[in-house]
């Protein structure tokens, strides 16, 4: 419940500023991306992608420790620690786990760092993967449809438009009789 939202918020600025600290970045940076943490999407249903966020915050310190010294760090714990910090990002939000692939790629191929030890980096990927793929096969199994649907057309609900919606949808073909 509300105790929840705001453990969850205060774990959000909790990273945030810790990130900061880290990364040797000025405290007002820290502050002003704080402020997000109370803005729209909270009220939207975004909390699991907002629970994600110190998740990735997370993966991304604990893959760049693997990028500066690879033959050193690239080991079973760190890929058993990244295999958990996958999943727990695909738990919280597939667009996390996502971007948490793409970072671990890309930020392999800008470190350099050798096919084989990215290989060995991309094994932490694949308890993730596995959850995505059986929960698509649940998903299919209960029918689950997540069309987007539009019940009326987002120019008719905006009141500004109502005029020109208004001019527009009297119009006909007839030139004698057009605005």
């Amino acid at each position: 419940g509300r105790m929840g939202v705001a453990c969850l918020l205060a774990l959000w600025v909790l990273a945030l500023h810790r990130l900061a600290s880290v990364r040797q970045r000025p405290v007002a940076s820290a502050l002003l991306a704080s402020a997000l943490a109370t803005g729209f999407s909270l009220y939207w249903g975004f909390l699991p992608f907002l629970g994600g966020f110190p998740w990735f915050l997370w993966w991304l310190h604990r893959t760049a420790r693997s990028e500066s010294e690879p033959e050193r760090t690239v080991n079973a714990r760190e890929i058993a620690v990244l295999a958990a910090l996958a999943t727990a990002l695909y738990l919280t939000h597939a667009h996390w786990f996502a971007m948490a692939g793409l970072w671990l790629a890309f930020s392999g191929l800008r470190a350099r760092m050798p096919v084989r030890l990215q290989l060995l980096r991309g094994l932490a990927l694949i308890p993730g993967a596995l959850l995505g793929v059986s929960w698509l096969g649940v998903v299919r199994v209960m029918g689950l449809d997540s069309t987007l649907r539009w019940v009326s057309n987002p120019l008719q609900r905006w009141p500004p438009l109502s005029g020109v919606r208004d001019r527009y949808a009297s119009h006909t073909d007839d030139p004698r009789k057009s605005p």
